[in-house]
């Protein structure tokens, strides 16, 4: 199991101060599942004379991270503070990155691994955007284990749930499991401060946002315009963000509570655990949009 932050000491700082990211771990953790839109069918038209260009690509966007040491080298005895640094992992067209997590963890280091997550996701994002592709995912908290060879584990499968199943076009959304923490550990007027912007989608739900959509930006307009030549749906909610006709929402408490609840519903949860524990067994009471916020 992970260690407590708390009780990290001078011999042991340069170990545990990069956190989160043990080479081996049983626990609880947050994960992030991250499919490459268009990749497969690159594979299918260009698989025989492109090979290595595509595997170039698929490298070049597995290996983007925001881990600091890319940036030189780390100076753990100078460091003060703790490095939030999640593992990542190509299987395929998908993308893993896992963020181990104490037993117990306080809200800053709750928070900061959300952030440490979102902000791998979205090195990832901005590559593959160079690369001609982009990303739909889930990201969830749950049981994990990892090793050198292994990923496996409930939040694992509940994060590709959310992809294949809920995010429909590209986006990356939020489970109702870490949208329910983060309900917890805020009250109805202040969302607990994340290192990282949360939106809201035109059906409620909440997803990290692309960082590099601010207004109008032509040239990714145009790279997803490019893109979505086949299957416009997968890239017309981006593509109106990019091109300035719509507004992502921000987030509310009670944004919070009615996403939770209806993706607690919508993936059939109260099957596998109490979430909601409140809500009778036929499921979460549905709560019309309107009450989102």
């Amino acid at each position: 199991m992970a260690d407590n932050l708390d009780q990290v000491t001078d011999s042991d700082k340069r170990r545990r101060l990069i956190w989160g990211n043990p080479a081996s771990f049983t626990g609880e953790a947050i994960v992030a599942f991250v499919d490459l839109l268009g990749f497969s069918r690159a594979v299918k038209l260009s698989w025989k004379h492109d090979f290595h260009h595509l595997l170039e690509k698929l490298k070049r966007i597995g290996s983007a991270s925001a881990i600091p040491g890319k940036l030189g080298p780390i100076d753990f005895a100078a460091a003060e503070k703790v490095l939030y640094v999640p593992r990542l992992k190509t299987i395929a067209d998908s993308i893993l990155i896992f963020m181990a997590l104490p037993e117990k963890p306080s809200d800053e280091v709750f928070c900061n691994s959300i952030g440490a997550v979102a902000l791998n996701v979205q090195w990832i994002w901005k590559r593959a955007i160079e690369e001609e592709f982009t990303i739909r995912g889930g990201v969830e908290i749950g049981q994990m284990y990892w090793d050198q060879d292994l990923v496996m584990g409930p939040a694992l499968v509940a994060a590709h749930e959310l992809e294949s199943k809920i995010a429909n076009w590209s986006r990356i959304l939020l489970g109702p499991r870490i949208l329910k923490r983060l309900h917890d550990r805020a009250n109805p007027l202040t969302i607990p401060p994340l290192p990282t912007r949360l939106a809201t989608s035109s059906d409620g739900f909440i997803e990290l946002p692309y960082s590099r959509v601010e207004g109008r930006d032509s040239m990714l307009l145009q790279r997803l315009q490019r893109m979505a030549t086949d299957h416009y749906e997968k890239y017309a909610a981006m593509i109106d963000v990019a091109g300035g006709k719509v507004t992502l929402d921000g987030v509310s408490y009670r944004g919070l509570e009615w996403a939770s609840r209806e993706l607690y519903s919508r993936l059939a949860l109260h099957k596998d655990d109490n979430l909601w524990p409140l809500v009778d067994h036929k499921g979460p009471t549905h709560m019309d949009p309107s009450d989102r916020g």
